[in-house]
Formats: structure tokens, sequence, C-alpha cells
């Protein structure tokens, strides 16, 4: 998963989460208000305890009703009035602090209308009596009545209506973010991009708009820097290698004049051998430089073509075996049967110079000597080149930081690269330009193994 795919992902789990942290606090205070509202009905408009009390409280005493003198201290503290409506002629027979806009009269059209609704604006609400109807009014804009008849059916369907509701709010809570804010996406996925792009070496051109503006400016400015260094490291190596080679053309060239020279002391030739050999070995790290710094910055052409391994393999090591190796170092090829009409694609300079450059690693860092054997084989839809020797190979811990390692030289295996340095780095680089694979291991004589996967068209 790329940095961009895991910021989105990172991006919707914390909103998702957000999205339910804030239903709970919803639910939560909801509750709460729905509790106080209901306790506050209950400490401040008890009606119905109220309405309870006055077929006990309301008695009839020869020709006159009375009310016992604690409900009447209620009404008052509530602000409400009440009277008794005959059930037969709907006339009032008791009343106490009637409004005077309430008729004393009712009909039973008008006992039902204000029973659902209100009596001239002010809700009422009503309770039976022994003798009759107790009709108890509220303060005009005090109470809401509601009437409303709800199909069971409804009430059935009601919770999972409500799921679906906020599903579908969530969706479009979600919908509404991304194209409110996919501007500031766009921003950040262009930061993030250049910034995987600047950790992978590579140069990089943002655009230098919305909200992160001046941090695509700033990443540009240092891929330019980056870009410039590159090019003077570049020219730098460049012109050491030319002022290089001149001295050390004129060195290799006298040193071979004095190792032919058979008038000579035996001595003096092989001494000029050696600085023969040493001359050649600081050409190639001329050489190794001038490659590592193209293959760092992607500027070295890989020229591609169709060709066998297998003719490829002879002709390489004829020739290395023609340039002359020391005579306690032996060679073997061994390429499998049946290879001869495989090809596969790449380019063959820069191959050669890969496997080239181990040879000479197991040469270079097994100065008593070795066997080499270097094998061409297939697997998987790959053909494989594997150099080994019977040296004295590498421990572990240097096995697995070459396998690791992302740079030719760091802190962490600067010992290491004083054994195998370059040539190895350069190796690998040229692998993974042809997208294939390097492994090393020890090898069965406990020397190193080094193997090349290319894959087969």
């Amino acid at each position: 998963m790329n940095p961009i795919q895991s910021s989105i992902k990172r991006f919707i789990l914390r909103l998702s989460l957000a999205v339910v942290l804030v239903l709970t606090i919803n639910l939560l205070f909801l509750g709460i208000y729905i509790y106080r509202h209901q306790k506050s009905v209950s400490d401040e408009i008890a009606i119905i305890p109220l309405l309870k009390q006055f077929p006990q409280e309301l008695v009839l005493k020869g020709n006159h009703y009375y009310l016992n003198h604690n409900v009447q201290i209620e009404l008052d503290k509530q602000g409400m009035w009440a009277m008794l409506l005959d059930d037969r002629q709907g006339t009032v027979l008791w009343s106490y602090k009637l409004p005077e806009e309430i008729p004393t009269h009712y009909t039973l059209s008008d006992i039902a209308a204000f029973s659902r609704f209100y009596l001239k604006d002010y809700p009422v609400s009503t309770w039976k009596h022994p003798n009759g109807l107790i009709v108890v009014g509220s303060p005009k804009y005090s109470l809401w009545k509601i009437a409303y008849m709800f199909p069971y059916s409804e009430f059935k369907a009601m919770p999972g209506r409500i799921i679906l509701i906020v599903i579908c709010d969530l969706l479009i809570l979600f919908l509404l973010y991304f194209i409110i804010d996919r501007k500031s996406i766009k921003a950040v996925s262009n930061v993030l991009s250049g910034i995987h792009s600047l950790a992978e070496g590579k140069l990089i051109r943002l655009r230098e708009k919305g909200i992160f503006s001046e941090i695509a400016t700033q990443l540009n400015k240092t891929s330019d820097l980056l870009k410039t260094r590159s090019i003077a490291q570049e020219n730098w190596i460049a012109g050491i290698s030319h002022d290089i080679r001149t001295p050390l053309t004129v060195i290799l060239g006298y040193a071979e004049k004095i190792e032919t020279n058979s008038s000579l002391p035996k001595d003096v030739q092989e001494k000029a051998l050696l600085i023969k050999h040493q001359s050649i070995r600081l050409r190639d790290l001329v050489n190794d430089l001038n490659l590592i710094t193209r293959l760092g910055d992607d500027t070295q052409p890989v020229h591609w073509k169709l060709f066998h391994p297998t003719t490829f393999c002879r002709e390489l090591i004829a020739e290395f075996l023609n340039n002359g190796i020391p005579e306690n170092y032996s060679i073997e090829l061994d390429i499998e049967k049946g290879l001869e009409p495989v090809k596969i694609k790449g380019d063959t300079h820069l191959l050669q110079r890969a496997i080239i450059n181990l040879l000479h690693n197991s040469i270079r860092h097994n100065p008593n000597g070795c066997n080499i054997y270097f094998r061409v084989y297939e697997k998987e839809q790959h053909i494989l080149f594997v150099v080994s020797d019977d040296g004295k190979g590498m421990t572990s811990n240097e096995i697995e930081t070459l396998r690791n390692r992302s740079h030719y030289l760091t802190e962490s295996d600067s010992s290491l690269n004083k054994q195998h340095g370059l040539g190895l780095y350069i190796v690998q680089q040229i692998v993974k330009m042809h997208n294939g694979n390097i492994s090393f291991e020890k090898s069965e004589s406990g020397g190193l193994d080094v193997a090349i996967e290319i894959p087969i068209l």
C-alpha cells in the first residue's frame, strides 16, 4: 500500500470514528434531555396526578362543592383553573377561578373538541368525576397539545427505518465531505506523491496550488537542489576520471614494457606485473565511479536487445580468460542443456559488466586463490547466472547487509564496503534495471554464491 492510499485509509477511519463519536454524544444528550424534560413535567406540570385527586378531594356537601385546600394551592401554584361539568346537560356544576371567556354550558361536540385540542386557547385536561367531568385548564401558551393517530404497522417498522436513515445520513456526510474538501485531498495527494518520489531518489515537479502550495514549493526547491548537486557530483567525478586516465595510461604502458622485457631481472618484471594489475584495478575503479554516478541519477542509457544467454556467457568467459588470470585461480563454466534456443531481453554490455564484476570479486577477495564456478540454467521462467567460489566467503551478518543496503556506502556498512564496495553495488543496480533479482548466499564449499535472475520473454 503506497503512502497516498495509507493516508486516505487513515482519514476514512478517523472520520468514521468521529461520526460514531458524534452520534453517541448526540444520543447521550438526547437521553439526558428527555429524562430532564420528563422530570420537569412531572415536577412542575404534574397535571395527571392532580386530576386523579379530584374524585376524592372535590366533594358535594348539601348543595355546594368543596375542594381540598391543598389542591387549591397546587392549582394556584401552576396558574390553573378547574370546573365540573354535568354529564347530561353539559352545564358547569362547580368552578375554581374560571376565566370570564370560558362558557358555562357545553354540548357533546364542544366537549369532544376541547378534550382533543384547546378551549378558547387554553390547553385543558379532563378526568372522570362521580358527578360529571372534571376539566382543568392551564395558562395559555404554556403547553402544546398534539393529537395524532399512528398506525401500528408503521410503529413496528420504525427501528429498521431509523437504521436506514442513519446509514443514509452517514453516506451523505461522507459524500458532502469529499465534495467540499476534494481540493484538500488532491493537495495532500500531490504533496505525498512528491515526498514518496523524493524518498526513492526521483526528481519531482509538483503543482504549486491549493492549501499546501507552500509545501509543494519547498519540495520543488529541494528537488532542484538535489538535481544541482547530482549534476555537480557527476561533473566532478567525470573531471577527476579524465585527469586520472592520462597518467594511468602512461603507467600501464611502461609497466607492460618492463614486464615483457626479458633482459630485466625477474624480480623487476614481477614488480612491473604487480604495478600493471594495480593500475588495471585503479582504471576499473574509475570506470565504476563513472557508471555508478550514471546509474544513480538514471542517466545511463539502456540498449535493449534480444540475445541468447548461452552464446553471451561463452563469449564472456572466453574474453575474461584471454585477459589473463593468476595461476592459482580457475573458472568452470556450466550451461544447462536445452538453453540454446532461449532468448532474454537486456543490455548485453551492462550484464557483461555485472558478471565480470562478480568474477573479479571472487578473485580480489580470495588472494590465496580459489576455484570459481559460473553456472547458467533456467528456473520458473527466469535465466539464472550464478557465480560461486570456494574461497573464504562472508559472514551471515555481512551477507544480510549486502541484501538490505540501498546505497553503496553508509555508516552502518562502511567496513563491509572496504571489502565489497562499488562492484557488488553496481551489480545490484544493473539487475534492478533489468527487472531482475539478485541473491547472496554461502556456497556449499563455504565461499560466496551470487545468483542473478533475469526474466525470460
